[in-house]
């Protein structure tokens, strides 16, 4: 009864933190040279809803950023060095839901999480750069909307599934959890048929509020 009372209630759990973005092809390793990591943010709130006193389940809704960038180098037709940049940039609106296991250290909480979540891409943003000795170009989907690059930009996949996995520590109602994201759908499945999916180390920041 005293647990009951005191620990089983439902929180409110607004939180916000840090990605650290790639996108891996398992059917081509020698493109994954071209994938660099996208650092971005991710924010929301999810209703913490016990089932047991070991097991509750966590709803959320999120905006999470993803993405990926690329550094290509190498001579021109004109044999001078030229440097290539791009970044893009998915913002996508997230509807997970977390199976948590809770155990407790000393005054800590630990919970383990694990569970699916879908999510569609509201926007996709590329900025990319061009720079040699005589030749310098940038551009920016969000500015330029006559670019080639929306040819792969509306190849993109905006809708998105798979599994979240990761840790959280609890203490005093605040938060501090590390997830791992992967992608199940394929990023360029409008392009092509490899295995490219999106993956993220996310660092999250919290705090619950008792219901």
């Amino acid at each position: 009864m005293i647990w009951n009372k005191s620990q089983a209630q439902i929180s409110l759990h607004p939180f916000i933190g840090g990605n650290l973005n790639d996108v891996h092809d398992f059917d081509n390793q020698e493109v994954n040279d071209f994938f660099k990591p996208l650092a971005a943010i991710h924010f929301g709130v999810g209703i913490d809803i016990p089932i047991s006193k070991r097991v509750s389940i966590e709803p959320m809704l999120r905006f999470n950023q993803k993405g990926w960038t690329a550094k290509v180098t190498g001579l021109d037709y004109m044999d001078l060095e030229f440097v290539q940049k791009a970044s893009y940039k998915l913002s996508v609106i997230e509807l997970p839901v977390l199976v948590n296991f809770n155990t407790t250290y000393k005054k800590m909480k630990i919970v383990y999480s694990i569970g699916p979540y879908v999510g569609y891409a509201a926007e996709v943003r590329l900025q990319s750069s061009y720079k040699s000795e005589y030749y310098h170009d940038e551009f920016d989907s969000k500015s330029d909307p006559h670019f080639i690059e929306n040819e792969v930009i509306n190849g993109l996949n905006r809708s998105d599934f798979g599994l979240i996995i990761g840790t959280q520590v609890e203490l005093n109602n605040f938060t501090m959890g590390v997830h791992g994201q992967m992608s199940a759908q394929n990023l360029y499945g409008k392009l092509t048929e490899n295995a490219n999916k999106h993956m993220s180390l996310q660092l999250t920041l919290g705090y619950k509020f008792k219901l």
